[in-house]
């Protein structure tokens, strides 16, 4: 069930009113326009996730799409789908990458291959971890049953091939394409298997974050360095 649906990031909807704005010739539109479609792909590769969840065997989830949460010293987590059961929760990182992902697991990063170029990007899987980590501490400030949390990366597009540097057993584990995501939380099912949380605990702990859910609120004037006059 979907207690809090994924919506147009906001940033997309103010991209858009700005470059409705903008002098065609201005010379941060191109800027604009990548950031746009940078969104955008980032967007719809999280509603292809989304779709996949509906095969779930289970049929007592609640799902939070972009749920942003504060975190330690004025920071914040934003995790793109939180999934909660009754036995334990599952955090998801969306990817929408094409071409060849190589994990790099000495370094922690993640290399990007296509057939023009080769770019590197901060490890998704570290930056998960640090997601999860900063979740059990926030259920800890407010008093909530300890409950395990599980996370996977998740790569929207079919056609992007998944590499290790090593280890790829345990990668596999940890990296799936969209299409596998269902298969994946009921291999969790099978290890988690005695309730933790009440149904009244359940539905206690979805109200309480989206009490606590920040909405992301970009200042895109600034970020691109626009006079708004």
């Amino acid at each position: 069930m979907i207690k809090k649906p994924r919506d147009i990031p906001l940033k997309i909807l103010k991209l858009e009113a700005l470059l409705r704005r903008l002098p065609q010739f201005h010379p941060s539109r191109k800027k604009l326009e990548d950031e746009l479609a940078k969104n955008y792909a980032g967007y719809r590769g999280e509603q292809a996730v989304d779709y996949q969840l509906k095969f779930l065997k289970e049929d007592n989830w609640q799902f939070l799409f972009n749920v942003r949460l504060a975190g330690i010293k004025d920071t914040f987590f934003q995790m793109d789908s939180l999934l909660i059961s009754d036995r334990f929760l599952v955090l998801l990182e969306i990817k929408n990458i094409s071409g060849t992902l190589i994990f790099d697991q000495e370094f922690n990063q993640l290399i990007r291959v296509t057939s023009e170029q080769e770019d590197s990007y901060l490890d998704p899987l570290l930056q998960l971890q640090r997601q999860k980590v900063q979740m059990q501490t926030w259920l800890q400030t407010y008093k909530n049953p300890q409950i395990p949390i599980s996370s996977l990366v998740v790569i929207s597009q079919p056609s992007t091939r998944i590499k290790a540097t090593s280890n790829p057993t345990t990668l596999a584990k940890k990296v799936v394409h969209a299409a596998a995501l269902p298969d994946m939380i009921h291999s969790f099912s099978t290890i988690y298997k005695d309730p933790i949380l009440t149904k009244n605990e359940v539905n206690k702990l979805t109200k309480l974050l989206m009490k606590h859910n920040i909405e992301s609120n970009p200042n895109v004037l600034n970020q691109f360095q626009i006079n708004p006059n």
